[in-house]
Protein backbone atom coordinates (compact mmCIF):
# COMPACT_ATOMS: atom_id res chain seq x y z
CA UNK A 1 0.00 0.00 0.00
CA UNK A 2 1.34 3.59 -1.04
CA UNK A 3 2.64 5.86 2.04
CA UNK A 4 0.38 8.65 3.15
CA UNK A 5 1.74 11.54 4.52
CA UNK A 6 -0.29 13.43 7.23
CA UNK A 7 0.38 17.33 7.49
CA UNK A 8 -1.24 20.26 8.30
CA UNK A 9 -0.92 23.34 6.41
CA UNK A 10 -2.32 26.38 8.09
CA UNK A 11 -3.80 28.66 6.84
CA UNK A 12 -1.80 32.08 6.11
CA UNK A 13 1.71 30.19 7.00
CA UNK A 14 3.18 32.44 9.12
CA UNK A 15 6.66 33.57 7.89
CA UNK A 16 5.43 34.70 4.38
CA UNK A 17 2.92 37.01 3.25
CA UNK A 18 2.63 35.74 -0.15
CA UNK A 19 -1.10 36.18 -1.49
CA UNK A 20 -0.62 32.59 -2.56
CA UNK A 21 0.33 30.86 0.50
CA UNK A 22 -1.97 32.85 2.54
CA UNK A 23 -4.97 31.30 0.42
CA UNK A 24 -4.25 27.93 0.94
CA UNK A 25 -6.45 25.54 2.24
CA UNK A 26 -5.76 22.74 4.98
CA UNK A 27 -4.38 19.72 3.47
CA UNK A 28 -5.90 15.99 5.13
CA UNK A 29 -4.08 12.97 4.19
CA UNK A 30 -2.31 12.52 0.51
CA UNK A 31 -0.14 10.36 -1.20
CA UNK A 32 3.57 10.72 -1.17
CA UNK A 33 4.04 10.32 -4.51
CA UNK A 34 1.68 13.29 -5.22
CA UNK A 35 3.28 15.75 -3.00
CA UNK A 36 7.00 14.88 -4.39
CA UNK A 37 5.62 15.17 -7.80
CA UNK A 38 3.91 18.52 -7.52
CA UNK A 39 5.75 21.96 -7.11
CA UNK A 40 3.06 23.41 -5.68
CA UNK A 41 2.03 20.48 -2.72
CA UNK A 42 5.83 20.12 -2.03
CA UNK A 43 6.06 23.62 -1.55
CA UNK A 44 3.27 23.21 0.57
CA UNK A 45 4.65 20.50 2.66
CA UNK A 46 8.07 22.74 3.72
CA UNK A 47 5.60 26.01 4.60
CA UNK A 48 3.74 23.62 7.04
CA UNK A 49 7.23 22.35 8.52
CA UNK A 50 7.78 26.29 9.18
CA UNK A 51 4.94 26.10 12.21
CA UNK A 52 7.97 23.90 14.20
CA UNK A 53 9.61 27.02 15.00
CA UNK A 54 7.71 28.80 17.68
CA UNK A 55 5.58 31.70 17.13
CA UNK A 56 6.22 33.93 20.19
CA UNK A 57 3.57 36.44 19.31
CA UNK A 58 0.57 34.05 19.12
CA UNK A 59 1.43 31.54 21.36
CA UNK A 60 2.86 33.06 24.68
CA UNK A 61 6.06 31.56 24.41
CA UNK A 62 7.97 34.13 25.84
CA UNK A 63 10.72 33.04 27.81
CA UNK A 64 11.97 36.43 29.32
CA UNK A 65 8.69 36.14 31.75
CA UNK A 66 11.12 32.90 33.07
CA UNK A 67 14.20 35.45 33.38
CA UNK A 68 15.06 38.19 35.75
CA UNK A 69 14.05 40.31 32.98
CA UNK A 70 10.32 40.12 33.56
CA UNK A 71 7.70 37.51 34.91
CA UNK A 72 4.48 36.19 33.65
CA UNK A 73 1.17 37.78 34.53
CA UNK A 74 -0.54 34.47 34.54
CA UNK A 75 1.57 32.51 35.95
CA UNK A 76 0.59 31.98 40.07
CA UNK A 77 3.47 30.23 41.03
CA UNK A 78 7.43 30.27 40.75
CA UNK A 79 9.53 29.56 37.98
CA UNK A 80 9.68 25.99 38.13
CA UNK A 81 10.45 22.54 35.48
CA UNK A 82 7.87 19.95 35.72
CA UNK A 83 7.57 16.81 33.51
CA UNK A 84 9.62 17.99 31.06
CA UNK A 85 7.69 21.36 30.61
CA UNK A 86 8.37 25.01 31.99
CA UNK A 87 4.99 25.42 33.06
CA UNK A 88 2.51 27.60 35.69
CA UNK A 89 0.81 26.08 38.48
CA UNK A 90 -2.46 26.95 37.09
CA UNK A 91 -1.59 26.01 34.04
CA UNK A 92 -2.34 29.00 31.79
CA UNK A 93 0.51 29.89 30.86
CA UNK A 94 3.34 28.92 27.97
CA UNK A 95 4.52 25.31 28.49
CA UNK A 96 7.04 24.22 26.57
CA UNK A 97 6.92 20.24 25.84
CA UNK A 98 10.01 20.99 23.35
CA UNK A 99 10.88 17.39 22.85
CA UNK A 100 8.12 15.90 21.97
CA UNK A 101 6.77 18.58 19.35
CA UNK A 102 10.23 18.95 18.72
CA UNK A 103 11.09 15.29 17.55
CA UNK A 104 7.74 14.67 15.46
CA UNK A 105 8.65 17.80 13.23
CA UNK A 106 11.72 16.71 12.73
CA UNK A 107 10.10 13.03 11.92
CA UNK A 108 8.23 15.34 9.12
CA UNK A 109 11.25 16.54 7.81
CA UNK A 110 12.56 13.37 7.86
CA UNK A 111 10.09 11.85 5.73
CA UNK A 112 11.13 14.89 3.15
CA UNK A 113 14.59 14.09 3.21
CA UNK A 114 13.96 10.32 2.29
CA UNK A 115 12.25 11.54 -0.92
CA UNK A 116 12.89 14.93 -2.15
CA UNK A 117 15.94 13.26 -4.57
CA UNK A 118 13.33 11.46 -6.43
CA UNK A 119 11.37 14.11 -6.56
CA UNK A 120 10.39 15.60 -10.15
CA UNK A 121 9.96 18.97 -9.38
CA UNK A 122 12.83 21.42 -11.01
CA UNK A 123 16.32 21.12 -9.60
CA UNK A 124 16.40 24.46 -8.12
CA UNK A 125 13.10 24.49 -6.60
CA UNK A 126 14.59 20.72 -4.69
CA UNK A 127 17.52 22.43 -3.88
CA UNK A 128 16.11 25.50 -2.18
CA UNK A 129 14.11 23.66 -0.23
CA UNK A 130 16.32 21.15 1.10
CA UNK A 131 18.19 23.92 2.61
CA UNK A 132 14.83 25.37 3.62
CA UNK A 133 14.14 22.11 5.22
CA UNK A 134 17.73 21.98 6.69
CA UNK A 135 17.92 25.29 8.12
CA UNK A 136 14.37 24.36 9.65
CA UNK A 137 15.40 20.85 11.15
CA UNK A 138 18.31 22.66 12.51
CA UNK A 139 16.56 25.11 14.61
CA UNK A 140 14.95 22.74 16.03
CA UNK A 141 17.45 20.55 17.31
CA UNK A 142 19.34 24.39 18.24
CA UNK A 143 15.76 24.65 20.88
CA UNK A 144 16.45 20.88 21.90
CA UNK A 145 20.08 21.54 22.44
CA UNK A 146 19.39 24.61 24.88
CA UNK A 147 16.72 22.98 26.56
CA UNK A 148 17.91 19.86 27.42
CA UNK A 149 21.68 19.48 26.65
CA UNK A 150 23.03 16.01 24.32
CA UNK A 151 20.09 15.12 22.57
CA UNK A 152 19.65 12.09 20.12
CA UNK A 153 20.17 12.61 16.77
CA UNK A 154 17.50 11.00 14.83
CA UNK A 155 17.56 10.84 10.94
CA UNK A 156 15.79 7.70 10.23
CA UNK A 157 12.02 7.31 9.97
CA UNK A 158 10.26 5.50 13.34
CA UNK A 159 7.35 3.88 13.19
CA UNK A 160 5.04 1.68 15.70
CA UNK A 161 7.48 -1.40 15.60
CA UNK A 162 10.45 0.51 15.31
CA UNK A 163 12.94 0.11 18.24
CA UNK A 164 12.96 2.89 20.88
CA UNK A 165 16.35 2.06 22.29
CA UNK A 166 17.83 5.19 21.17
CA UNK A 167 20.62 6.87 23.59
CA UNK A 168 21.72 10.65 23.70
CA UNK A 169 24.14 12.04 21.64
CA UNK A 170 26.28 14.83 23.33
CA UNK A 171 26.43 18.54 23.53
CA UNK A 172 29.10 18.86 21.36
CA UNK A 173 28.02 16.26 18.78
CA UNK A 174 24.34 17.81 18.79
CA UNK A 175 26.20 21.20 18.09
CA UNK A 176 28.36 19.92 15.68
CA UNK A 177 25.32 18.18 13.39
CA UNK A 178 23.25 21.72 13.73
CA UNK A 179 26.26 24.00 12.52
CA UNK A 180 26.99 21.04 9.29
CA UNK A 181 23.34 21.22 8.49
CA UNK A 182 23.50 24.63 8.69
CA UNK A 183 26.41 24.90 6.55
CA UNK A 184 24.68 22.78 4.16
CA UNK A 185 21.92 24.69 4.04
CA UNK A 186 24.26 27.94 3.24
CA UNK A 187 24.94 26.52 -0.02
CA UNK A 188 21.75 26.16 -1.23
CA UNK A 189 19.76 29.27 -0.16
CA UNK A 190 19.42 32.51 -1.62
CA UNK A 191 20.04 35.88 0.24
CA UNK A 192 16.98 36.92 -0.33
CA UNK A 193 13.73 36.34 -2.13
CA UNK A 194 11.11 38.18 -4.40
CA UNK A 195 7.89 39.48 -2.84
CA UNK A 196 6.23 36.33 -2.91
CA UNK A 197 8.65 34.46 -1.02
CA UNK A 198 9.32 36.94 2.17
CA UNK A 199 10.12 35.05 5.08
CA UNK A 200 11.34 31.88 3.93
CA UNK A 201 15.01 30.70 5.57
CA UNK A 202 17.85 32.86 3.93
CA UNK A 203 21.12 32.46 3.47
CA UNK A 204 21.77 35.25 6.16
CA UNK A 205 19.19 33.23 8.60
CA UNK A 206 21.27 30.46 8.36
CA UNK A 207 24.41 31.70 9.51
CA UNK A 208 22.87 33.62 12.22
CA UNK A 209 21.78 30.65 13.93
CA UNK A 210 25.23 29.02 13.35
CA UNK A 211 26.18 32.15 15.22
CA UNK A 212 23.91 31.52 18.06
CA UNK A 213 24.22 27.69 18.27
CA UNK A 214 28.07 28.31 18.50
CA UNK A 215 28.43 31.10 20.84
CA UNK A 216 25.95 29.18 23.32
CA UNK A 217 27.78 26.07 22.72
CA UNK A 218 31.47 28.15 23.57
CA UNK A 219 29.94 29.79 26.63
CA UNK A 220 30.58 28.34 30.70
CA UNK A 221 27.45 25.97 30.82
CA UNK A 222 28.60 24.12 27.89
CA UNK A 223 32.16 24.73 27.55
CA UNK A 224 33.57 23.58 31.21
CA UNK A 225 37.36 23.38 29.87
CA UNK A 226 37.08 27.18 28.20
CA UNK A 227 38.59 26.28 25.30
CA UNK A 228 39.42 29.09 23.14
CA UNK A 229 39.05 27.11 19.94
CA UNK A 230 35.06 27.10 20.66
CA UNK A 231 35.07 30.97 21.13
CA UNK A 232 36.96 31.51 17.73
CA UNK A 233 34.36 29.68 16.17
CA UNK A 234 32.04 31.25 17.55
CA UNK A 235 33.61 34.82 16.58
CA UNK A 236 34.06 33.44 12.96
CA UNK A 237 30.56 32.64 12.75
CA UNK A 238 28.63 35.94 13.65
CA UNK A 239 31.96 37.77 11.49
CA UNK A 240 30.78 35.75 8.46
CA UNK A 241 26.77 37.56 9.12
CA UNK A 242 28.57 40.56 9.51
CA UNK A 243 30.71 40.17 6.23
CA UNK A 244 27.88 39.23 4.02
CA UNK A 245 27.54 43.06 3.83
CA UNK A 246 23.36 42.95 3.52
CA UNK A 247 22.39 44.40 6.68
CA UNK A 248 22.85 47.39 8.65
CA UNK A 249 21.86 48.72 11.64
CA UNK A 250 18.47 50.79 11.60
CA UNK A 251 18.41 54.20 12.65
CA UNK A 252 15.43 54.00 14.90
CA UNK A 253 15.91 51.31 17.80
CA UNK A 254 11.80 51.74 18.46
CA UNK A 255 11.23 51.13 14.92
CA UNK A 256 12.89 48.08 14.30
CA UNK A 257 10.10 46.23 15.99
CA UNK A 258 6.97 47.97 14.38
CA UNK A 259 8.12 47.13 10.43
CA UNK A 260 11.03 44.94 8.58
CA UNK A 261 13.84 47.17 8.47
CA UNK A 262 17.38 46.60 6.89
CA UNK A 263 18.52 45.72 10.07
CA UNK A 264 16.20 42.44 9.57
CA UNK A 265 18.13 39.35 9.30
CA UNK A 266 15.11 36.96 9.34
CA UNK A 267 11.23 37.71 10.60
CA UNK A 268 8.23 35.87 10.90
CA UNK A 269 5.78 38.01 8.84
CA UNK A 270 2.21 37.86 9.58
CA UNK A 271 -1.45 39.55 7.87
CA UNK A 272 -5.13 40.52 8.59
CA UNK A 273 -5.62 36.79 7.69
CA UNK A 274 -2.58 35.51 9.62
CA UNK A 275 -2.20 38.69 12.33
CA UNK A 276 -1.67 38.64 15.94
CA UNK A 277 -3.39 40.60 18.79
CA UNK A 278 -0.33 41.64 20.83
CA UNK A 279 -1.71 45.28 20.79
CA UNK A 280 -4.03 43.90 23.21
CA UNK A 281 -1.99 41.25 24.83
CA UNK A 282 0.83 43.55 26.33
CA UNK A 283 -1.04 46.70 26.90
CA UNK A 284 -2.30 48.16 30.06
CA UNK A 285 -4.72 46.73 32.24
CA UNK A 286 -6.03 50.55 32.62
CA UNK A 287 -7.49 50.52 28.74
CA UNK A 288 -8.48 47.13 28.83
CA UNK A 289 -5.20 45.42 27.85
CA UNK A 290 -4.16 41.81 28.85
CA UNK A 291 -0.66 42.90 30.55
CA UNK A 292 0.85 39.54 29.91
CA UNK A 293 4.10 40.05 30.20
CA UNK A 294 5.52 42.03 32.99
CA UNK A 295 9.33 44.07 33.53
CA UNK A 296 11.12 43.62 36.33
CA UNK A 297 12.43 46.41 38.68
CA UNK A 298 15.74 44.48 38.45
CA UNK A 299 15.77 44.92 34.39
CA UNK A 300 14.46 48.64 34.61
CA UNK A 301 17.83 49.27 36.70
CA UNK A 302 19.91 47.49 34.31
CA UNK A 303 19.33 50.51 31.90
CA UNK A 304 21.95 53.61 32.48
CA UNK A 305 21.30 56.89 32.18
CA UNK A 306 21.71 58.40 28.70
CA UNK A 307 25.40 59.44 29.70
CA UNK A 308 25.92 56.12 30.00
CA UNK A 309 26.51 55.91 33.61
CA UNK A 310 24.77 52.48 35.47
CA UNK A 311 22.62 53.64 37.83
CA UNK A 312 23.21 51.46 40.59
CA UNK A 313 26.52 50.03 42.00
CA UNK A 314 27.22 46.46 42.14
CA UNK A 315 25.69 46.13 45.63
CA UNK A 316 22.61 47.64 44.83
CA UNK A 317 23.29 51.22 45.68
CA UNK A 318 22.99 53.90 44.37
CA UNK A 319 25.89 55.03 41.88
CA UNK A 320 26.54 58.59 43.17
CA UNK A 321 28.40 59.63 40.13
CA UNK A 322 25.10 58.74 37.94
CA UNK A 323 22.43 61.45 39.90
CA UNK A 324 20.20 59.06 39.82
CA UNK A 325 17.18 60.26 41.81
CA UNK A 326 15.02 57.04 43.34
CA UNK A 327 12.41 59.38 43.93
CA UNK A 328 12.44 61.17 39.96
CA UNK A 329 13.82 57.26 38.70
CA UNK A 330 12.70 57.50 35.22
CA UNK A 331 14.34 60.97 33.66
CA UNK A 332 17.91 61.02 32.01
CA UNK A 333 17.99 57.32 30.94
CA UNK A 334 19.12 55.22 27.83
CA UNK A 335 16.46 55.94 25.08
CA UNK A 336 16.16 52.40 24.75
CA UNK A 337 14.47 52.50 28.61
CA UNK A 338 11.32 54.69 26.99
CA UNK A 339 11.09 52.02 23.96
CA UNK A 340 10.74 48.87 25.84
CA UNK A 341 8.90 49.85 29.43
CA UNK A 342 5.74 51.59 30.18
CA UNK A 343 6.25 53.37 33.74
CA UNK A 344 4.27 55.72 35.68
CA UNK A 345 3.70 59.44 33.83
CA UNK A 346 4.28 58.09 30.14
CA UNK A 347 2.42 59.70 28.03
CA UNK A 348 -0.02 56.83 26.40
CA UNK A 349 -3.33 57.41 24.39
CA UNK A 350 -4.00 61.14 25.84
CA UNK A 351 -3.25 60.20 29.25
CA UNK A 352 -0.02 59.48 31.53
CA UNK A 353 0.07 55.77 32.70
CA UNK A 354 -0.98 55.68 36.53
CA UNK A 355 0.23 52.90 38.00
CA UNK A 356 0.28 54.63 41.72
CA UNK A 357 -1.30 52.90 44.53
CA UNK A 358 -5.36 53.14 43.31
CA UNK A 359 -4.58 54.34 39.79
CA UNK A 360 -5.99 53.01 36.89
CA UNK A 361 -3.03 50.54 35.81
CA UNK A 362 -2.93 48.64 38.80
CA UNK A 363 -5.18 45.98 40.25
CA UNK A 364 -7.77 48.39 41.64
CA UNK A 365 -8.29 49.12 37.54
CA UNK A 366 -10.28 47.53 35.39
CA UNK A 367 -9.85 43.97 35.06
CA UNK A 368 -6.96 43.63 37.75
CA UNK A 369 -6.32 39.90 37.13
CA UNK A 370 -4.85 41.88 33.80
CA UNK A 371 -2.70 44.47 35.98
CA UNK A 372 0.94 44.88 36.83
CA UNK A 373 2.27 43.87 40.05
CA UNK A 374 5.78 45.48 39.84
CA UNK A 375 4.69 48.78 38.45
CA UNK A 376 4.99 48.70 34.69
CA UNK A 377 4.42 47.07 31.07
CA UNK A 378 5.81 46.29 28.02
CA UNK A 379 6.00 49.36 25.30
CA UNK A 380 8.08 46.92 22.61
CA UNK A 381 6.08 46.05 19.27
CA UNK A 382 3.00 48.52 20.46
CA UNK A 383 1.36 50.82 18.39
CA UNK A 384 -0.15 53.77 19.97
CA UNK A 385 -2.73 54.86 17.28
CA UNK A 386 -3.99 50.62 17.32
CA UNK A 387 -7.61 49.91 19.61
CA UNK A 388 -7.02 47.88 22.36
CA UNK A 389 -8.84 44.89 21.94
CA UNK A 390 -9.09 41.62 21.64
CA UNK A 391 -10.31 41.30 18.05
CA UNK A 392 -7.63 44.07 16.50
CA UNK A 393 -5.49 42.19 14.50
CA UNK A 394 -2.22 43.78 14.02
CA UNK A 395 0.78 42.33 11.68
CA UNK A 396 4.24 44.01 12.76
CA UNK A 397 6.69 40.89 12.09
CA UNK A 398 8.58 39.22 14.89
CA UNK A 399 12.40 39.15 13.95
CA UNK A 400 14.14 36.24 15.43
CA UNK A 401 17.69 37.11 14.01
CA UNK A 402 19.00 41.24 13.58
CA UNK A 403 21.63 42.91 13.13
CA UNK A 404 22.00 44.02 16.76
CA UNK A 405 22.32 40.53 18.35
CA UNK A 406 25.38 39.42 15.53
CA UNK A 407 27.39 42.07 16.58
CA UNK A 408 27.10 41.57 20.62
CA UNK A 409 27.72 37.85 19.60
CA UNK A 410 30.84 38.63 17.86
CA UNK A 411 32.45 40.77 21.00
CA UNK A 412 31.30 38.74 23.39
CA UNK A 413 33.74 35.88 21.85
CA UNK A 414 36.22 39.04 21.23
CA UNK A 415 35.79 39.29 25.06
CA UNK A 416 36.43 35.42 25.48
CA UNK A 417 39.26 35.05 22.95
CA UNK A 418 41.56 38.02 25.11
CA UNK A 419 43.28 40.24 23.07
CA UNK A 420 40.32 41.75 21.04
CA UNK A 421 39.10 44.53 23.73
CA UNK A 422 39.31 47.44 21.11
CA UNK A 423 37.43 45.32 18.14
CA UNK A 424 34.96 44.09 20.76
CA UNK A 425 33.60 48.08 22.00
CA UNK A 426 33.45 48.65 18.28
CA UNK A 427 31.07 46.67 17.56
CA UNK A 428 29.73 46.75 21.33
CA UNK A 429 29.80 50.67 20.53
CA UNK A 430 27.98 50.29 17.29
CA UNK A 431 24.68 49.32 19.29
CA UNK A 432 24.84 51.95 21.24
CA UNK A 433 25.27 54.97 19.37
CA UNK A 434 22.47 53.71 16.82
CA UNK A 435 20.40 54.11 20.39
CA UNK A 436 22.28 57.51 21.37
CA UNK A 437 24.04 55.91 24.06
CA UNK A 438 27.96 57.11 24.16
CA UNK A 439 30.45 54.81 23.75
CA UNK A 440 31.84 52.50 26.62
CA UNK A 441 35.47 52.11 27.37
CA UNK A 442 36.14 49.56 30.20
CA UNK A 443 38.51 46.70 29.37
CA UNK A 444 38.97 42.99 30.90
CA UNK A 445 36.31 41.73 33.11
CA UNK A 446 34.45 45.39 33.03
CA UNK A 447 34.16 45.20 29.68
CA UNK A 448 32.55 41.62 29.66
CA UNK A 449 30.47 43.06 32.26
CA UNK A 450 29.24 45.68 29.78
CA UNK A 451 28.81 43.68 26.84
CA UNK A 452 26.17 41.13 29.71
CA UNK A 453 24.56 44.07 30.61
CA UNK A 454 24.08 45.40 26.43
CA UNK A 455 22.80 42.16 25.68
CA UNK A 456 20.25 42.33 28.46
CA UNK A 457 18.92 45.71 27.62
CA UNK A 458 19.57 45.58 24.18
CA UNK A 459 17.42 42.48 23.11
CA UNK A 460 14.86 42.48 25.88
CA UNK A 461 12.34 40.56 25.67
CA UNK A 462 13.43 38.52 22.27
CA UNK A 463 14.08 35.40 24.24
CA UNK A 464 17.94 35.60 24.50
CA UNK A 465 18.02 36.20 28.65
CA UNK A 466 16.70 33.63 29.42
CA UNK A 467 19.12 31.15 27.40
CA UNK A 468 21.71 33.99 28.45
CA UNK A 469 21.65 33.43 32.09
CA UNK A 470 21.69 29.86 31.94
CA UNK A 471 24.73 29.63 29.92
CA UNK A 472 26.44 32.06 31.66
CA UNK A 473 25.56 30.10 35.05
CA UNK A 474 24.38 32.72 37.00
CA UNK A 475 20.96 31.59 37.25
CA UNK A 476 21.36 30.69 40.29
CA UNK A 477 22.17 33.99 41.60
CA UNK A 478 19.66 35.86 39.54
CA UNK A 479 16.64 33.77 39.93
CA UNK A 480 17.09 33.15 43.87
CA UNK A 481 15.99 36.46 44.34
CA UNK A 482 11.68 37.39 43.98
CA UNK A 483 10.50 39.36 41.00
CA UNK A 484 10.92 43.10 42.66
CA UNK A 485 8.50 45.90 41.74
CA UNK A 486 7.93 49.44 42.60
CA UNK A 487 5.28 50.93 45.10
CA UNK A 488 4.33 54.37 44.33
CA UNK A 489 2.54 56.69 46.96
CA UNK A 490 0.35 59.46 45.67
CA UNK A 491 0.37 62.21 48.39
CA UNK A 492 -2.20 64.51 49.14
CA UNK A 493 -0.50 67.05 47.39
CA UNK A 494 0.19 65.31 44.35
CA UNK A 495 3.58 64.33 45.17
CA UNK A 496 4.90 60.55 44.43
CA UNK A 497 6.94 58.34 46.83
CA UNK A 498 8.91 55.52 45.31
CA UNK A 499 9.47 52.37 47.51
CA UNK A 500 11.26 49.79 45.98
CA UNK A 501 10.08 46.65 48.38
CA UNK A 502 6.86 45.45 46.12
CA UNK A 503 7.21 42.02 45.40
CA UNK A 504 6.01 41.35 41.74
CA UNK A 505 6.57 37.28 42.14
CA UNK A 506 8.16 35.27 44.94
CA UNK A 507 10.90 32.66 43.16
CA UNK A 508 12.79 29.90 44.51
CA UNK A 509 16.22 28.61 41.94
CA UNK A 510 15.63 25.14 43.39
CA UNK A 511 18.89 23.62 42.48
CA UNK A 512 21.23 23.62 40.11
CA UNK A 513 19.75 21.05 37.82
CA UNK A 514 17.21 23.53 36.66
CA UNK A 515 20.41 24.36 33.85
CA UNK A 516 18.69 21.51 31.98
CA UNK A 517 15.22 20.34 31.24
CA UNK A 518 14.49 17.33 31.95
CA UNK A 519 13.37 14.49 29.52
CA UNK A 520 10.18 13.71 29.88
CA UNK A 521 9.58 10.65 31.45
CA UNK A 522 7.57 8.77 28.84
CA UNK A 523 10.48 9.36 26.34
CA UNK A 524 12.67 7.32 28.79
CA UNK A 525 10.12 4.64 29.10
CA UNK A 526 9.46 4.48 25.67
CA UNK A 527 13.29 3.97 24.95
CA UNK A 528 13.63 1.33 27.65
CA UNK A 529 16.16 3.28 29.68
CA UNK A 530 18.46 4.23 27.53
CA UNK A 531 17.87 7.56 27.27
CA UNK A 532 19.68 9.22 30.11
CA UNK A 533 17.92 11.65 32.38
CA UNK A 534 19.40 15.14 33.31
CA UNK A 535 21.27 14.98 36.51
CA UNK A 536 18.83 16.02 39.33
CA UNK A 537 16.04 14.72 38.20
CA UNK A 538 14.16 11.01 39.77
Amino acid sequence: MEKVIYFLILIGISISCSDDLLDLKPLDAISESSVFSDEKLLIDYVNGCYNAIPDQFRSRQWLDGYSDNGYNTHNMGAWSYTRGQITADNGEDATYNAWSTGYSNIRKINIFFTSIESSTVKDEIKDRLKGEMEFIRAYIYARLLWFYGGVPIIEELFDMNSDFSIARNTYDEVAQYIVDELDAAVQLLPESYGSDDVGRATKGAALALKSRVLLYSASKLNNTTNDLAKWQKAADAAKAVIDLDIYSLHNDYAGVFLDITEETIWARFYSKAYGHTLNFNLNLNGYGGGGWYIPTQSLVDAYETKDGIPVLLDDGTVNPASGYDLQNPFVNRDPRFYATIFYNGFLWKGRGVETFEGGLDTPTGPTPWNASKSGYYIRKWLHEEVPINESEIVTNPYSFFRLAEIYLNYAEALIELGGHDDEAKLYINKVRNRAGMPDIAETGSDLKKRCYNERRIELAYENHRFFDILRWEIAEVVLSKNAMGVRIIKNPDNSLTYQYDRVAEERTFITTKQYRMPIPRSEITKSKGSLEQNPGYN
